[in-house]
């Protein structure tokens, strides 16, 4: 398994590996390099090697096709029959392993939509995101010509796997969502209330993990905050994007009191602990962003998990899961829209409560495991 970071904490490949292993096969994960975490060693009984490095993300960079054979003459040497890649960094690293040894098998589990993600925008200075384009551009080129011969290919939405599918027609394919495994909720009903000292009376909004509001729709938001004495806001994020919005919090008395900030949790089962301790879950999408529009979104997962409902800016997947259990209320622009459908929660509360409860039991990963281990396998007996 060909891994795009160092393999600390990554849930969704933990799942992977855990099904593969506890359905008969040996896994061996090669990751990148960091040098906090060991070089070699035995994680849930599989073998991780961290000898990968970030020159594999940029393309055009002087050194990479050097680092490419060399990670190739090093993997090419070790007993495998299937190559699992994990993404569009290391997919021409996959399919060079496959050339050299046609009788493997490779699957690409994509988990973006590379061509609708135009992640150099958040690239800090002109240079910087003209650069960034370039290395996007070869990105999506690389994916274009790499998963011709790919095998399996897996994805976590229908609408992205369309996408995918176009490129590779004869390739099998399967949609395996990123759903999380059935834990026991440990409710820390006055979690947010003891640590931030926040009155009970009060509603609490929560937003967990990868912000992405622009600074103009963050301004709006707080606006909205305002307007409501009894509203207060919770972000859960460990990204760098976070010291901005601290300091436009700490520069306004009113927002100082309203808004909090907390560690994102990586611990799945404390993290939807903790948020069972909020009102409301808030879900921001760019649904400019293709990738955005038709992805899947980890955030709705975990507040339907917390038994929370959730005021959400409408991504295709979303309202696909909205259409059958009713947990979310939608809005486009943070404006009176967002007002109306945070009203609406409010207003109806125990309904959208009671329709996130009925959710948390569907979206599990054991049935989503279950289709992982048949793909597979069928792709042996090929």
């Amino acid at each position: 398994m060909l891994l795009d970071n160092p393999y600390i904490s990554d849930v969704r490949v933990e799942k992977e590996t855990n099904s593969l292993k506890n359905a008969g096969f040996n896994v061996s994960i090669i990751a990148y390099k960091d040098i906090k975490q060991k070089k070699k060693e035995i994680k849930n009984g599989c073998e991780i090697l961290r000898i990968l490095d970030k020159n594999l993300e940029n393309p055009l960079s002087k050194t990479y096709n050097f680092k490419l054979n060399f990670f190739i003459n090093k993997i090419i040497k070790l007993e495998f029959d299937i190559i699992y890649c994990h993404d569009f960094y290391l997919l021409k690293l996959a399919s060079k392993l496959k050339k050299l040894k046609p009788n493997t098998k490779l699957i690409y589990d994509s988990h973006e939509y590379l061509k609708g993600w135009p992640f150099f925008l958040d690239n800090k200075g002109l240079i910087n995101k003209i650069k960034g384009y370039f290395v996007w551009k070869k990105l999506i080129q690389n994916e274009k010509k790499y998963i011709k011969n790919v095998d399996l290919i897996i994805t976590i939405t229908d609408s992205i796997l369309q996408k995918l599918g176009k490129l590779n027609k004869s390739a099998n394919k399967v949609v395996i969502g990123n759903y999380p495994e059935k834990i026991k909720l440990i409710k820390s009903e006055k979690y947010f209330h003891e640590k931030f000292n926040i009155s009970y009376g009060n509603k609490i909004i929560v937003h967990s993990g990868s912000i992405y509001h622009s600074k103009k729709e963050l301004l709006q938001l707080f606006d909205e905050i305002k307007k409501h004495n009894e509203l207060v806001l919770i972000f859960l994020c460990n990204r760098p994007y976070i010291s901005e919005i601290k300091k436009i919090v700490n520069s306004d008395l009113q927002l100082n009191r309203k808004i909090f900030f907390h560690d994102y949790i990586n611990n799945k089962n404390k993290l939807i602990s903790i948020l069972s301790s909020a009102d409301i879950g808030l879900m921001h999408l760019r649904l400019t962003w293709t990738a955005h529009k038709i992805g899947f979104s980890n955030k709705l997962m975990e507040y339907i998990q917390a038994e929370i409902p959730i005021i959400a800016t409408p991504q295709e997947f979303t309202k696909t899961i909205n259409n059958k259990y009713n947990c979310c209320v939608f809005y486009k622009k943070h404006n009176n829209e967002f007002n109306k459908s945070l009203s609406k929660i409010i207003t109806n509360y125990e309904y959208y409560k009671t329709n996130s409860l009925n959710a948390s039991d569907q979206f599990l990963w054991e049935y989503e495991s279950d289709k992982l281990i048949y793909n597979v396998k069928k792709l042996i007996v090929k």
